[in-house]
């Protein structure tokens, strides 16, 4: 005769010794509750996490963001070589945003062609060009002093860019806003003990890159930057790299500005030899940690942004920018408290604040412009958004007409902060804000200069 099963037994002796004992004795409960209870609670949970989406990306968003500035500082104490430590961070944002397109994380897949390839050609270029100046500050400065240059610049640029276009000054209150911004960023530079010569001359080289970030932004809505441009070569190569960059969706573009860059930055690495460094002083295993901990929070940054760039509204933005650089303000304060006095975290508090105060102004000055039918001002169109989610958070419109005049209007002048971010590319995906009124400010710009230009 077989021998009865386990569980079978188990119920035969339960139920002879609840007979001789009576009731003293209950029932066994199951250990595992399976089927249809189990799935409800799954599907309850699913919908409660899709219910709170947005605010549950934009905070692992802020997280990821503000930690990143300071683990690639902590891992650029181990490992001295900004230029490969720039080409892992991008390939690791590459290989992220592929593995979420892969998993269908993205609304939309990547698609590489020859033609995205010479659309993200411009964009790659600048935002390789932001992460390596970002990444030799670090080597040399402060995450402080490289916060106060992200608030106060972009903003100082936008308005400089505003007066050379269009002879317009930025109001009164952007005015003092802008003082008092630029006056934090220089005191902290001059009591932090990080400064010199060598972070100096990156921050200016992440300032050029922000620069000529700013004027692709312009050439993209008016190639000829208001008649000022004659040249029919440069005219034609500006339309057709736009024309090319508008067959790339979203991922696409965030995958090409880290995939494309990394390798040139590893060859700048190679060159100026910080191969040697690295042979000669052997990563150990707690800098290999702090380095991987610092590629999975760049990556997480640029996955993320590439996720709610058609999601997170203007507001959310707003929100993005002031939480992720005040959480990395206070992340690093708690790491070189013991280092650093008063006077860096209060000149940095003015500078940051004084850069979201210009951001929150110029979204408003932007918001009210649409509304009312005027045309924003640069400094307004230009400081609170990530290129590519301005790109293609409203984009799509208008695509070539007149021979590839202005190439793609709807979003082409949404407005931008930094990422990073790298951002994804930039900034090394350093959180923005987003303009809500960038919709209606775009097309009424698009539809001024480049209805001039096809005239």
């Amino acid at each position: 005769m077989e021998q009865a099963p386990t569980s079978l037994r188990k119920a035969i002796g339960a139920s002879l010794l609840r007979a001789r004992l009576g009731d003293a004795v209950p029932p066994a409960r199951p250990r595992w509750r399976g089927g249809e209870p189990g799935l409800a609670d799954a599907a309850r949970f699913g919908a409660l996490l899709e219910r709170h989406r947005e605010p549950l990306l934009l905070g692992l968003f802020v997280c990821a963001q503000a930690s990143s500035l300071v683990l690639m500082k902590a891992s650029l104490l181990s490992v001295a070589a900004p230029a490969v430590l720039t080409a892992l961070h991008q390939a690791a944002a590459a290989g992220g945003v592929v593995a979420a397109a892969g998993l269908g994380l993205l609304e939309e897949q990547i698609h590489v062609t020859a033609f995205t390839v010479r659309g993200a050609s411009v964009q790659a270029t600048v935002a390789g060009a932001q992460l390596l100046a970002l990444m030799a500050t670090l080597r040399y400065g402060s995450v402080f002093m490289l916060l106060c240059w992200i608030a106060c610049v972009p903003p100082a640029l936008a308005a400089a860019l505003d007066w050379q276009m269009h002879h317009k000054r930025p109001p009164q209150q952007l005015q003092v806003l802008l003082a008092a911004s630029a006056a934090g960023a220089v005191l902290e530079f001059l009591s932090d003990h990080h400064r010199g010569i060598a972070p100096l001359l990156t921050l200016l080289l992440w300032a050029a890159a922000k620069a000529a970030e700013f004027a692709w932004r312009l050439l993209r809505v008016d190639a000829t930057a208001g008649g000022r441009i004659s040249d029919q070569e440069f005219l034609f190569h500006a339309r057709s790299i736009s024309d090319c960059e508008e067959t790339a969706n979203g991922p696409t573009l965030a995958a090409l500005q880290n995939l494309l860059p990394a390798a040139p930055c590893l060859a700048l690495g190679l060159v100026v030899l910080e191969g040697q460094t690295l042979a000669a002083h052997e990563p150990s295993a707690p800098a290999l940690t702090v380095l991987l901990l610092s590629c999975g929070a760049y990556a997480g940054t640029v996955v993320l942004q590439a996720l709610l760039q058609a999601e997170a509204s203007a507001e959310g933005w707003q929100l993005v920018t002031a939480a992720s650089w005040l959480a990395a303000i206070f992340f690093d304060f708690s790491e070189r408290s013991h280092e650093m006095g008063a006077p860096p975290l209060f000149f940095t508090l003015a500078a940051v604040g004084g850069g979201l105060a210009c951001s929150l102004v110029s979204w408003r000055h932007a918001r009210g412009s649409a509304l009312g039918g005027r045309t924003p001002s640069s400094l307004a169109l230009l400081t609170t958004q990530p290129l590519v989610a301005a790109r293609h958070h409203h984009g799509g419109g208008g695509g070539g007409g007149g021979g590839g005049g202005g190439g793609g209007g709807g979003g082409r002048a949404d407005e931008d902060e930094e990422t990073g971010g790298a951002g994804g590319g930039g900034g090394g995906g350093l959180a923005t804000a987003a303009a809500a009124a960038a919709p209606a400010a775009a097309a009424h710009v698009d539809g001024g200069d480049t209805g001039g230009k096809e005239q």
